[in-house]
């Protein structure tokens, strides 16, 4: 490749933000260090995968020597091929630096900083913006192109499906579906998948919860709670925790759409499925209409006697309701309601009382004045 242009040019992308440009030129850096067996560590790996997406999907040769030459003409070369560059120059600003998320979640579940909740939203957005530039569905050979994207996508070192793999997998069976539709075999489409390295397993509990694919104008949170709630009391609490447990990005991002309050919000899967419990049971009140806090205890006597936690639900009419999570042998703490923010706790051989002031919670044991609660709000 030279450089073709007469007047003075400065390769670069400083018109879309650096993340872009940071990609490109890590990309290069990358390739020369393979060359000559340079052992150095790159940064900007995530952003870099990305690129490698686009590369894959559009050839690199047309991409690297417009960067070096004709920088303006690859807006051009983005709608060509139906891509928006300047949404995709947004989302690479933001994953500059990302490299940390995506070893967290991938070896740990762990996110290091509770912003980066919205990394879902721009896997989300990438992915649509790639997929308007693939083969249009119509045969199997175009559906064999996107799987291999899908399983290329899906095994990068820093994929963004770390924080989305419901997504990943919900687009290559809508592809799949889609092919059923034209008259394609089902049995000979899953085959391809498998052959591609995708888990058919997963496929039963992905469709139990396809409703996080919908878009934020098909959505009805309330019923989607409510299903959710269903599925939650088919199963024992162990085996809904591994169903969504690496999905609280998701789950957050579809219900609340913002910033979590903290982290143990954004961690917080089993308050969906109460809160669709509740909604059940109390149709006046819609998703929209309830606000709910999280409070921890400890419930000491001469030693520490047990910890556990429960959930306040306020409504916009200020009523309270307290709900607890089910034991994993299905059983439950039951409050019974004695005044608007006043409840009595029986259970087994516990019997205590609950009060709910407007910052602060006070417990009491009705078995044993002597004994304390350290109570704590966690959001």
């Amino acid at each position: 490749m030279s450089i073709q242009n007469s007047k003075p040019y400065q390769a670069g992308l400083d018109i879309y933000g650096k993340g872009l440009d940071e990609a490109v030129t890590e990309y290069l850096t990358i390739l020369r260090n393979e060359k000559y067996h340079y052992k150095i560590k790159s940064g900007c790996m995530v952003c870099v995968d990305q690129l490698k997406n686009i590369f894959n999907l559009i050839g690199i040769k047309e991409i690297i020597n417009c960067y070096l030459n004709d920088c303006e003409g690859l807006e051009k070369i983005f709608a060509k091929h139906n891509m928006d560059l300047k949404a995709i120059s947004f989302i690479f600003n933001k994953l500059i630096s990302k490299e940390e998320l995506i070893d967290n979640l991938k070896n740990n579940r762990f996110i290091p900083d509770i912003y980066d909740y919205k990394a879902f939203g721009y896997k989300r957005v990438l992915f649509k913006e790639y997929q308007k530039c693939m083969a249009p569905l119509t045969n199997i050979d175009n559906f064999i192109k996107r799987v291999k994207f899908y399983q290329k996508y899906i095994n990068q070192e820093y994929s963004l499906n770390y924080v989305d793999e419901q997504g990943t997998y919900v687009e290559v069976l809508c592809d799949m579906y889609d092919l059923v539709e034209l008259g394609y075999n089902e049995e000979e489409l899953k085959d391809i998948l498998i052959k591609h390295g995708f888990d058919l397993k997963k496929i039963p509990d992905i469709e139990k919860l396809n409703f996080l694919d919908n878009s934020s104008d098909e959505c009805n949170k309330t019923e989607d709670l409510i299903h959710l709630a269903s599925i939650y009391n088919s199963m024992t609490r162990s085996e809904y925790i591994k169903l969504v447990d690496n999905m609280f990005l998701q789950l957050h991002f579809y219900f609340y759409n913002d910033a979590p309050e903290n982290i143990d919000m954004l961690y917080d899967t089993i308050k969906y499925p109460l809160i669709g419990n509740f909604l059940s049971e109390n149709s006046n009140y819609s998703f929209e209409d309830i606000r709910i806090k999280k409070i921890s205890y400890t419930h000491y006597f001469d030693v520490k006697i047990r910890e556990d936690y429960f959930y306040v639900i306020i409504t916009d009419d200020n009523n309270h309701y307290i709900l607890f999570d089910k034991f994993d042998d299905g059983s439950l703490m039951h409050a019974d309601k004695i005044g608007n923010n006043k409840f009595i706790v029986s259970y087994k051989d516990i019997k205590m009382k609950i009060c709910v002031l407007n910052n602060s919670v006070k417990m009491y044991d009705l078995n044993d004045n002597n004994s304390r609660f350290e109570v704590i709000i966690l959001y």
